[in-house]
C-alpha cells in the first residue's frame, strides 16, 4: 500500500478484461485507470459476507463517488 502511495512517478493501470476484488484494489490505488470495453469490475465483498480488504472501500468511494461505489461493495 504505502509503495503505490509514495511512488514518485504516476502509476497507470490498464484494465482490459475481468479485475476481480484485490486487482479492483490495487487499480483504485493509481493514479490513472484506462480500460477497455472489455474490461469489468467485481467485488465480491458483500456477496462472499465479508468486509473489503485493503482500502477499497475508501479509494473506490473517492473514484466513482459514494453511490455507484455502495452498489458495487
Amino acid at each position: 500500500l504505502s509503495v503505490f502511495l509514495s511512488f514518485p512517478k504516476p502509476i497507470v493501470a490498464a484494465v482490459n478484461g475481468p479485475a476481480f476484488g484485490a486487482g479492483v484494489t490495487q487499480a483504485t490505488l493509481c493514479d490513472a485507470i484506462v480500460s477497455w470495453d472489455e474490461a469489468t469490475f467485481s467485488l465480491p465483498f458483500n456477496r462472499w459476507k465479508v468486509s473489503p480488504e485493503g482500502c477499497s472501500s475508501v479509494h473506490l468511494f473517492r473514484i466513482i463517488g459514494a453511490r455507484v461505489a455502495s452498489r458495487m461493495i
